[in-house]
């Protein structure tokens, strides 16, 4: 009995202590996004539709975990919607969301300072504007979609639900994180009860990241 506790004792003494394993967890960072949607929007009955290009920028939050899988949660201010041109005058529609994309990512091993990363999951969207802007014979004209909802009998949704997948690369400099990315997001949702019209954009930003729990 006396040689299995030392035994016991010795194997103690050489595992190593529980916080030098936390201590070898990759780091959470935190970070800031910015860069540019080009949206439109799909559906039965998108014909002459075209690209709105708007404002993306917002808050990332990265929590690698062992092997490359790692989670990413970003919140950001989404700028959406079409354009449409005919007979000289465009009609645009502004929708714009709060956007919070929950992305299982995997990232590849570094080549340098370099780590390209891969990433999907879902979006959740909430919105913050809605707009349409008609102008055309020197003339133009905006109106909330809340006062077309009284005067067309039109319901906008304030939701919406997408699939989002990307692709980027990752730079370190010291224990700061640099990123470029681009993702293409799938609207899930109609826009209006009245048509079958879904949010579409291809999504380029740039980011920088820092750590929070090194």
């Amino acid at each position: 009995m006396k040689r299995f506790l030392v035994s016991l004792a010795f194997a103690a003494g050489m595992a190593p202590p529980a916080v030098a394993v936390a201590q070898d967890a990759p780091p959470i960072r935190l970070g800031l996004l910015g860069g540019v949607n080009f949206a439109t929007l799909k559906g039965d009955d998108d014909e002459g539709l075209k690209t709105r290009t708007g404002l993306l920028a917002g808050a990332t939050m990265v929590k690698p975990f062992r092997s490359g899988i790692g989670l990413e949660i970003d919140a950001l201010y989404s700028m959406k919607g079409a354009k449409a041109e005919e007979d000289g005058g465009s009609l645009v529609t502004k929708v714009d969301y709060i956007e919070v994309p929950v992305m299982l990512r995997y990232d590849l091993s570094k080549t340098g300072n370099a780590a390209p990363h891969f990433g999907a999951g879902l979006s959740l969207a909430y919105q913050t504007r809605c707009r349409v802007e008609a102008t055309g014979g020197g003339m133009s004209a905006s109106v909330n979609c809340s006062a077309l909802e009284a005067e067309q009998d039109i319901t906008f949704k304030t939701f919406d639900v997408g699939i989002v997948a990307g692709a980027g690369v990752d730079f370190t400099s010291g224990s700061t994180t640099y990123t470029m990315s681009a993702r293409y997001t799938v609207g899930l949702t109609d826009l209006t009860d009245q048509a079958n019209l879904r949010n579409r954009a291809f999504q380029f930003f740039a980011g920088v990241a820092i750590p929070i729990n090194r």
